[in-house]
């Protein structure tokens, strides 16, 4: 499957997955592909950031007031890498090979594939990612969509509106 992956889409993967690893986290989920996706300039990207999705509202969700921090002078990219370097036997406990996808991770990708078929894609993209992400709404960044009042349903008409036209 990842052999139909455009460059963009395993690069999105690639991403999620070292994010977890910088969270410490065990597992790449959904919510870790949503956070590169929202970053991306694709045509999910540009979906994600018209319905009002940013890093910053992503990092509202997660409890995270990057302003708050700002204010106080506090760096929250800065903080995270001092914290590796001055723990790097806790960031090196994950190595990212070791880091898995969870099931709902698994199943956005195989959606993504089912996406670009229904498409009649020959390739995978970032927007099949996130196409798979948003057909099966009980996950992680569903969740965290619908927390910050954004419609996964509304979301998804948006996008492939953007791929049928840029097609």
């Amino acid at each position: 499957m990842f052999e139909r992956f455009t460059a963009e889409a395993r690069e999105v993967v690639v991403e999620a997955k070292s994010q977890a690893e910088a969270r410490g986290h065990s597992s790449v989920t959904t919510e870790h592909l949503l956070s590169v996706l929202v970053d991306h300039t694709g045509v999910a990207g540009r979906v994600l950031i018209q319905a009002g999705l940013t890093r910053t509202a992503l990092d509202d969700s997660r409890g995270i007031d990057r302003a708050a921090l700002e204010y106080l002078g506090i760096d929250l990219e800065q903080v995270l890498s001092r914290t590796r370097a001055m723990f790097p036997d806790q960031s090196a406990r994950l190595p990212l090979q070791g880091i898995r996808f969870a099931a709902e991770s698994k199943k956005a990708l195989e959606l993504a594939l089912r996406e670009a078929i229904r498409l009649q894609h020959r390739h995978i993209g970032a927007e099949h990612i996130m196409l798979g992400i948003l057909r099966d709404q009980d996950n992680r960044a569903c969740r965290l969509m619908v927390k910050r009042d954004i419609s996964p349903a509304s979301l998804r008409t948006s996008l492939e509106t953007e791929i049928r036209a840029a097609s």
